[in-house]
């Protein structure tokens, strides 16, 4: 994102129409820079209208290389989404990874898949997949 430009708010949708998924979302709180703030205000803002989900920073998620990025461009932070069960908080499903997410784009498109998915990696927008597949790859 740049300094200038913070992620706007993506239209809410109608919240009957909109599944109301528990999940816990973890980001990297080292490796955003400066993207950071704007990336964890725009997760703290849909966190906050959602009924059931939770807001997590954690120090780098891969240690240091978030996304899995082995090249310079690609670094930038990445989140964690696990859906759970809306009263015990146990996980339900495999965990997401996202990212990295660098552009104000990227934010809003996380956004929306947060707030009207079902939270499955195929619902996530394409460029937000890679730090998935490449997690999922070097466990192979």
């Amino acid at each position: 994102m740049t300094k200038s430009h913070h992620p706007e708010n993506p239209p809410r949708p109608n919240p009957g129409d909109r599944p109301q998924n528990a999940f816990t979302l973890m980001y990297c709180g080292t490796c955003g820079g400066e993207r950071e703030s704007a990336l964890l205000s725009a997760l703290s803002r849909a966190v906050g209208r959602s009924a059931h989900g939770v807001l997590a920073r954690a120090t780098c998620l891969f240690g240091g290389r978030c996304g899995a990025a082995r090249e310079s461009n690609a670094d930038g932070p990445v989140v964690l989404v696990q859906r759970c069960h809306r009263v015990t908080r146990e996980p339900r499903g495999h965990v997401v990874t996202i990212g990295p997410v660098r552009t104000t784009p990227e934010v809003n498109g996380l956004i929306r898949w947060l707030e009207t998915s079902e939270l499955t990696v195929n619902e996530l927008p394409l460029p937000l997949r890679r730090a998935h597949y490449e997690r999922v790859a070097s466990r192979n």
